[in-house]
């Protein structure tokens, strides 16, 4: 039994690792379109639009579908490895994984906007041109930065404040959050069952 699940596992991971390709190569259209990626795209992309209905995963011009589809098939992956491994598992430790999940998908999309909102104040506070790409982010990240900036205060704030703000609220709330995931997984971690 255990040599099928590490084999089931192995599997697992493989077609993590082509959904990964298949993601990567969106970003380049013209190898999206030739044969290979074709191929790839027959193999992955009925998994990864199963996804792409949940649309609260998508964030104005941010999609985190394709994030949260490679996180799934990890969870397996390492669900399947670890019972093959221990011989048996506790819906506690499912549950730990998953949640462990969950805040991996969570800290690196909000370690992503924090990056984000940190270059483009750098930017607004050291260059005076023109640039059509920052407007097209400043539109992107205006309902984020607004929403995080509302939190303190409904008052509209400046760009540059409210970008300061987000900052500083993002990264407590990442903060917080953090605190308390490690001590939820611990604490499913430890159940009996």
């Amino acid at each position: 039994m255990a040599h099928i699940l590490r084999t089931l596992a192995s599997l697992i991971s493989i077609y993590t690792m082509l959904c990964f390709v298949r993601i990567f190569l969106t970003w380049f259209p013209a190898v999206a379109y030739s044969q290979f990626g074709r191929i790839l795209a027959s193999i992955c992309d009925p998994y990864l639009n199963a996804f792409r209905r949940f649309r609260f995963l998508r964030f104005s011009s941010f999609d985190f579908t394709p994030a949260i589809a490679i996180c799934v098939l990890i969870g397996f992956s390492t669900i399947l490895s670890n019972i093959a491994v221990a011989g048996t598992i506790t819906v506690g430790y499912i549950l730990a994984i998953t949640v462990n999940l969950i805040w991996s998908v969570f800290s690196s999309v909000t370690g992503f906007i924090i990056i984000i909102l940190i270059i483009r104040l750098l930017v607004l506070i050291f260059s005076r041109r023109y640039n059509p790409l920052w407007e097209q982010m400043d539109r992107t990240l205006s309902p984020i930065v607004f929403k995080l900036t509302g939190i303190f205060s409904r008052k509209q704030k400046p760009y540059k404040t409210a970008l300061i703000i987000s900052i500083i609220t993002a990264g407590i709330i990442y903060l917080a959050l953090k605190m308390i995931f490690r001590i939820l997984i611990a604490m499913l971690i430890s159940l009996p069952f």
